[in-house]
């Protein structure tokens, strides 16, 4: 059989397939569509959950409850079939179509903490996880932190509007795990800096690896211990210590 003839049968086949990606998408989430997605996922299906998942993600009529977990399976997908490098664009896009859901908008956070933070240089991109080929080490460990910080600060005026207790107060514990993410024995010394919110940083050259020498507690001029105070509000918070101290006094607060 010639490669014409060949291509000549399997065009209606792709045809269909694209056309049926596009309905899907463009269908309002329903429970069927979502198990459809779940079976794919569950089948070793990857390709399929991945769309299927982004595509009920993406609608603005997904429910508020469920679609932070349309999300965290679509990432799963992604990464199955080495699509990590796509994640970013999805991840914004989703920030995006549901600015207004605090619960989202924490799972959107929590993916960026979680995401492979090393990746590569690729003609002048960051492009996250590994790459054939080569290319210049890079990470994105402090600029994820901040993209979650600054979604997390975003939900948050919406988060204590909820009646949600239990919810609410996992969502301030989340925010200060996240303050505190990168900044373990070896860079405590960091929480006594403000972190800037205004603005993302830049990806940083290298590998990043956890790890590292202990330097001991941070310690003021006069070589005292740095105790971290409670703060009034978020808003008044000098340094991300601080910050961190807010958010954890909150939790027993809002859910005794």
């Amino acid at each position: 059989m010639s490669l014409n003839r060949s291509l000549w049968r399997i065009a209606p086949l792709f045809l269909v397939g694209v056309a049926s990606m596009w309905l899907f998408a463009e269908e309002k989430p329903t429970p069927e569509l979502r198990q459809k997605a779940q079976q794919a996922l569950q089948s070793g299906n990857f390709r399929d959950a991945w769309q299927q998942f982004r595509a009920l993600a993406l609608h603005p009529e997904a429910d508020r409850l469920l679609v932070g977990a349309d999300v965290a399976a679509a990432v799963q997908a992604a990464q199955q079939v080495g699509e990590v490098e796509k994640v970013d664009e999805f991840l914004e896009a989703v920030a995006g179509v549901h600015a207004a859901n605090w619960r989202l908008l924490q799972v959107v956070a929590e993916t960026y903490m979680n995401l492979e933070h090393n990746g590569f240089q690729i003609a002048g991109e960051f492009q996250r996880g590994g790459h054939r080929g080569g290319g210049k080490w890079m990470n994105s460990l402090q600029r994820d932190r901040v993209r979650a910080l600054q979604l997390m600060q975003q939900g948050l005026p919406l988060a204590i509007q909820d009646e949600d207790r239990p919810a609410v107060a996992q969502f301030h514990l989340a925010f200060a795990r996240f303050l505190a993410y990168g900044q373990g024995a070896a860079e405590a010394w960091r929480l006594q800096t403000k972190t800037d919110l205004a603005v993302l940083p830049d990806y940083d050259e290298g590998y990043f690896y956890y790890g590292g020498q202990t330097r001991g507690a941070p310690v003021d001029a006069e070589g005292n211990p740095v105790y971290h105070k409670i703060p009034e509000s978020w808003e008044t918070a000098a340094t991300d210590g601080e910050r961190w101290r807010f958010m954890l006094t909150r939790v027993p607060a809002i859910d005794p």
